[in-house]
């Protein structure tokens, strides 16, 4: 009997989240990079992705269809922490990322102004989890950051949490294997 009404209220939790996703992308139709919604917009989108990878709730191909094109729409909005949270979702969910959304994705990496370390490790370790080897630019763009971090943190200027730093060499190591990306987006698991 719990097992059933654990599996009605996880439908019912899917239902509902996938009506909100759908909503939510239904009535985006961003206009400009300048529109004041578009980061609230970008926000949502983000949080949707998060809760479905935390909750572990399986996304149908139309729905993650659907969620990666608003995530495309909006990357010019994204903050680093919702690119960090979206890339971890895709990563936990273990989902195909279309070429379009990989640039755009790539493009936003190496234009963020001030992520901060946990978003940079986050990112570091979904591109290694994808097995999704970025540009030399993107690469070199994070490592940069880490960089600037670890070097802060030695002169006592900011901490930076193990936890951070080993997830992100984690990842560098992963993704030094790889070979040379051949499609531009098409992630091999």
């Amino acid at each position: 009997k719990r097992l059933m009404e654990l599996l009605k209220h996880l439908n019912t939790t899917t239902t509902a989240a996938t009506a909100s996703a759908s909503g939510l992308l239904a009535s985006s139709r961003p206009s400009s990079d300048k529109d004041p919604s578009l980061e609230n917009q970008s926000q949502h989108v983000s949080n949707i992705l998060w809760a479905f990878a935390r909750l572990r709730l399986p996304v149908n191909d139309r729905l993650g269809k659907r969620l990666q094109l608003l995530c495309e729409r909006l990357m010019v909005s994204f903050s680093s922490q919702s690119l960090s949270n979206s890339m971890w979702a895709f990563a936990r969910l273990q989902s195909h990322v279309d070429k379009s959304l990989w640039e755009a994705i790539f493009f936003k990496i190496t234009e963020l102004e001030s992520p901060e370390p946990q978003h940079v490790s986050n990112i570091l370790w979904s591109l290694g989890t994808l097995s999704k080897r970025p540009p030399d630019n993107v690469t070199q763009a994070l490592m940069s950051r880490l960089s600037s971090y670890t070097s802060a943190s030695a002169r006592k200027e900011s901490d930076i949490r193990l936890q951070t730093l080993s997830n992100s060499i984690w990842a560098l190591g992963k993704l030094s294997r790889l070979p040379p990306d051949q499609d531009g987006g098409k992630h091999s698991g």
